[in-house]
């Protein structure tokens, strides 16, 4: 049995791992402050010059301007204009983020701080957050971007006020307050590849306390963008649907109470992996010279199939608002619940070398108390706790390797408990001048329970961990300031810390009789200077930022030097990195209904200390090992990214005419750290052409995304079974209908 442990545990990897700024609207609900009736209403845009955007960066309403932090705001009109409905489709809009999607996860990295496993208790370096409820699960981050008042992305470390690893920044996720007057909007699509879609958004008063809104929505793509040559079915297609519902209780401006409830799924085959073109596989065969058809197929568990994914996930939260007098009392409890399965196999070739049925599993509760002091004040503060459970890992999953007679069985979970204080206060100590410090601390205990056997010979036995965990401070130190209204400087450090945890996949080790294997906590210190200015007669926004990264304990998944044990893959704590970078963001309305806006990125990122590693080249059975990374370049981190999107509104009596156009580019990145297997650089054009009633009752929209057809990955997983790809979207165009009463 010894000896066939490090293929498998090999391919477990592989399979684990591959599991793994525009114009906003400007007059958003305070999420994060006692919510009024008179909140709720709309206000017209201008036609001309910048407004303000409001965030809640800082968990409190502020002018993004008067901000010292790097945020990038994308308002729901752009999401809908731009033709962005996932998460994963963001880094369009957002330079600096690079967000996959394979098997159903989500992997996020921004400005180079990331985290590719993606087993369901690897929770991401980038942290997400929907209306202030923490997503734990990678396989949760896969998110349909319906009913968002605006998505803020926080570039660095914020480790005082989000502070649950979010050690690369934060993806908030603000969706729509229901409204007290009623409102109705619904749009039906039909798109190439056979795909259908649409949605409804429904609100309004229930009486003069209650508000109430729904938003559902349903996609269908019913065909592939390639074909699977084994099983001869289609491949790269997908099916989900959700549901999202908030009830706000407003008896007075002093309190509101939200209650919020989501339901949502996804089926697809986006986990069928193949090599890259030209590529041998294990059998011998060359990788289809179509980059959008795959060979791989799953034949232990009946017929063969496509490999495929089903994720579930639905959540509760409730959070209340109150009016202390001298501060502000909000209280936010939520839990959340990811389900699902992975049909994998790992050689992307019809031989049956690794396959597996991957039970996912993932389910927390958390709560959180803050004091937020009123506006108005030299010093403002804010003082909070917050507590964590989760429990993630995999429940019956089945592993079939041909070397070992049976197949293996096993149940593996993480349990996780944390709980953190913190406090962060501004003063102005000089007219126009603040200073801003904070500093969080948690406490974070960690186990591993499961049990593992061989199907019909081995019983499945008790496996279970030593307790671990850790206790550290994280903390912001920050100081702006406003040389005008509209000029504002600033200069901050920021630490941020991700946890540690168990590789859920060693319980594999007990049947050789090692023990599983942990990681400890990784740490990012962050330098950061920039501006913020509204210029040109209010014209114009630009914001600029420079950074520099000292990571360290970067959990990296290697396979150690001369391993012979079962062990031989695990998630340590082998390397440093240096990341260091410059960025920009721009939003110019110089007249009329013309907006032009973009943003860009240099960044350079080096590992300093990545010495006992591993590199699998870019064919089949090429292991060096051990590798010293030193000097690559760090996964996933493209030296330049840029987006600009121009729109123009032409309105008359034919009612309003809006084409936008959108260009983003990506110079390339690798996706292992030898620096072999990678994404070219690419450019992507998006374009849209919308017509609106004068009443704004109806409307078309007719749009095209990666309209110049360009080929790229969406993941790349190195493995000693060959470079696993799978391709992102190619060419897609359509059209969709949409209504809108009320509001």
């Amino acid at each position: 049995m010894k000896r066939h442990f490090p293929i498998l545990l090999s391919g477990a990897a592989g399979l684990a791992i591959a599991a793994a700024p525009a114009q906003a609207q400007t007059t958003p609900s305070d999420a994060d402050s006692a919510t009024t009736k008179a909140a709720t209403a709309s206000t017209p845009p201008e036609t001309r010059g910048i407004q303000d955007i409001i965030v809640t960066a800082q968990r409190r309403s502020e002018r993004l301007q008067d901000v010292p932090i790097s945020v990038n705001v994308v308002g729901g009109d752009t999401l809908r204009t731009s033709g962005v409905s996932l998460s994963a489709d963001l880094p369009t809009l957002v330079p600096a983020l690079n967000f996959s999607h394979v098997a159903g996860a989500g992997t996020a990295f921004l400005r180079g701080i990331g985290s590719n496993a993606a087993n369901p208790n690897d929770e991401p370096s980038v942290a997400t957050y929907v209306d202030g409820v923490y997503i734990a699960s990678p396989y949760a981050n896969i998110m349909n971007l319906n009913n968002l008042e605006r998505v803020e992305v926080l570039k660095g470390p914020q480790g005082t006020l989000f502070g649950r690893n979010a050690t690369g920044g934060v993806i908030q996720l603000v969706t729509r307050t229901p409204s007290f007057a009623p409102t109705l909007e619904a749009d039906v699509g039909y798109a190439n590849y056979d795909t259908i879609s649409g949605s409804v958004y429904a609100s309004g008063g229930l009486g003069d306390v209650v508000a109430m809104d729904v938003a559902a929505m349903y996609s269908n793509q019913r065909n592939g963008w390639g074909r699977n040559l084994t099983v001869d079915a289609d491949t790269f297609l997908s099916k989900s649907k959700s549901i999202r519902s908030k009830i706000l209780i407003s008896p007075s401006d002093a309190f509101s109470l939200t209650l919020a409830g989501d339901y949502s799924t996804i089926k697809a085959n986006f986990a069928d992996y193949r090599l890259p073109k030209g590529a041998i596989g294990a059998d011998g065969v060359e990788s289809p010279a179509n980059g959008y058809d795959t060979r791989g197929a799953i034949t232990s568990f009946g017929d063969p199939f496509v490999p495929v994914i089903k994720n579930r996930q639905y959540g509760f939260s409730a959070k209340a608002n109150g009016d202390m007098g001298f501060a502000d009392l909000v209280t936010t409890f939520a839990y959340r619940h990811q389900d699902g399965y992975y049909y994998a196999e790992a050689d992307a070739t019809p031989l049956t070398l690794v396959e597996a049925k991957l039970p996912t599993y993932q389910a927390n509760v958390s709560g959180e108390l803050q004091l937020v002091s009123k506006k108005g004040s030299k010093l403002d503060w804010t003082l909070g706790g917050y507590y964590y459970s989760n429990k993630a890992g995999y429940k019956d999953l089945i592993f079939i390797v041909p070397s070992v007679p049976v197949p293996i069985s096993a149940t593996t979970l993480q349990s996780t408990e944390s709980i953190s204080g913190y406090v962060q206060a501004t003063y102005e100590i000089l007219p126009r001048l603040r200073i801003t410090g904070g500093a969080r601390y948690t406490d974070e205990r960690q186990s591993m329970r499961g049990d593992v056997g061989l199907v019909g010979v081995l019983p499945n036995f008790g496996v279970s961990s030593d307790k671990r965990g850790y206790k550290e401070w994280t903390w912001r130190a920050a100081i702006d300031y406003g040389f005008t209204d509209d000029i504002h400087a600033y200069a901050s450090f920021n630490r941020g810390v991700k946890g540690g945890g168990f590789d859920v996949l060693s319980i594999f080790n007990a049947l050789g009789g090692a023990p599983v294997t942990s990681f400890d906590p990784e740490f990012l210190n962050a330098y950061e200077v920039g501006i913020k200015s509204k210029l040109l007669g209010n014209t114009l926004r630009l914001n600029v930022a420079g950074f520099y990264y000292d990571y360290t304990n970067i959990q990296v998944q290697v396979i150690p030097a001369g391993a012979t044990s079962a062990g031989v893959v695990q998630t340590t704590n082998a390397a440093a990195a240096t990341i260091k970078g410059i960025e920009t963001d721009f939003e110019w309305r110089p007249f009329g209904g013309f907006a032009l806006s973009g943003g860009a990125a240099y960044i350079h990122g080096r590992y300093d200390d990545f010495q006992n590693t591993v590199s699998y080249g870019n064919s089949a059975g090429v292991v060096v090992a051990p590798y010293d990374a030193s000097g690559n370049p760090t996964v996933r981190t493209p030296k330049f990214t840029g987006n600009l999107t121009a729109s123009y509104d032409f309105e008359g009596s034919f009612g309003k005419v809006t084409p936008s156009v959108t260009a983003s580019y990506n110079s390339g990145f690798s996706f292992g750290s030898d620096n072999l297997l990678r994404n070219n650089g690419y450019t992507l054009l998006n374009a849209s052409l919308q017509w609106r009633s004068e009443d704004d009752r109806f409307g078309v929209r007719v749009w095209g995304r990666n309209l110049l057809d360009k080929y790229y990955l969406a993941q790349g997983v190195p493995s000693a079974l060959g470079a696993l790809t799978t391709p992102a979207a190619p060419l897609t165009y359509g059209i969709t209908l949409s209504t809108k009463f009320g509001g």
